[in-house]
């Protein structure tokens, strides 16, 4: 498969060979920008973008869950590459010409997927002054979910220029709207969409504990979930506790997540997120993310990435006091 990707302003063009024997599914993640291209064909896609959208990952995936060699590919594009020639081969990740800021990325990004973050210190010391800095940072908040005063700590590090950049500016967003999930904090008031189609009010949920989900369909760890949540919600009242689960899926897989409602037997509150706003309020980024709630929608617990052991423990617990 051969990309050929040019961004000019706020529009990305692209055009796909797509030589493998499955149609190929193309999303610039966290929008309803889809499209797809048939086995042995070319085609030729345009997307206008969001005016915020310097860097996003472009997704392809096959409809055949069998078909490997592309299944979850994610290609990370600068906002601002002008032309790229990138070639996907396999399992082999995307071959294309690097920037001098790609580079560094690109040669610290293995150090994002093993957490070892020891060596960011060095890479922000001495790029700085570098928007590669800034993407690395940035990089780390979106594939890792690390702790908002680490993400601090680093982005303090960026000289003012850099702190400056529109990576600065994402990643400052990014701090004010990941500190509405601070312990004690009161979010604002969700109103989404249910599967058939009626607003459903946060505010209007009485319950003494509110569990917000955070999925999307095609999230595996997000399905294995499932089982703990209705174990839990089999053994509670509503009076004392709801869950909420806000989906991500976008308006084109309304049919998917309504599917996955039913053949998980979600019976639950279930509302649709298709835009990921609500997502990108609170800073969202790994799923599933679970938000506990209290009546008033103060924060009690957060568990971003599963890694809470006994995040299910504690709501028991506060579920059962009276």
């Amino acid at each position: 498969m051969t990309i050929k990707a040019q961004t000019t302003g706020n529009y990305f063009n692209l055009v796909l060979v797509n030589n493998s024997n499955y149609t190929t599914i193309v999303n610039i993640q966290g929008t309803d920008k889809i499209d797809s291209v048939l086995s042995k064909e070319s085609k030729r896609l345009h997307f206008e973008l969001e005016k915020d959208f310097i860097s996003f990952n472009l997704n392809l995936r096959t409809t055949d869950v069998s078909a490997s060699s592309y299944q979850g590919k994610t290609i990370r594009v600068l906002n601002k590459l002008k032309s790229k020639l990138i070639t996907v081969t396999g399992e082999n990740e995307p071959v294309y010409d690097l920037t001098k800021s790609e580079k560094i990325i690109s040669e610290y990004k293995p150090q994002l997927r093993t957490k070892n973050f020891w060596k960011l210190d060095t890479v922000i010391n001495k790029n700085s002054n570098d928007i590669a800095a800034a993407e690395i940072i940035y990089l780390s908040l979106c594939d890792i979910d690390i702790k908002v005063d680490t993400i601090q700590k680093y982005f303090n590090k960026l000289s003012p220029k850099i702190k400056s950049s529109e990576f600065g500016e994402r990643i400052i967003n990014y701090l004010k709207a990941r500190s509405q999930l601070t312990i004690g904090n009161i979010i604002d008031n969700i109103s989404l969409p249910d599967t058939a189609g009626r607003v459903i009010q946060l505010n209007n949920i009485k319950s003494r504990y509110i569990l917000l989900d955070f999925w999307f369909s095609r999230c595996g760890p997000c399905i294995k979930s499932f089982p703990e949540l209705q174990e839990l919600y089999s053994k509670t009242d509503r009076n004392n506790f709801e869950i909420v689960g806000i989906s991500i899926d976008q308006l084109g897989e309304k049919e998917l997540w309504k599917n996955t409602i039913y053949k998980n037997s979600l019976s639950w509150l279930n509302i649709n997120d298709s835009k990921s706003i609500t997502a990108r309020k609170f800073a969202i980024v790994n799923y599933p993310t679970k938000i506990l709630l209290d009546k008033n929608r103060k924060v009690i617990l957060v568990d971003t990435d599963n890694s809470y052991e006994d995040f299910y423990l504690q709501i028991k617990k506060l579920v059962a006091q009276q």
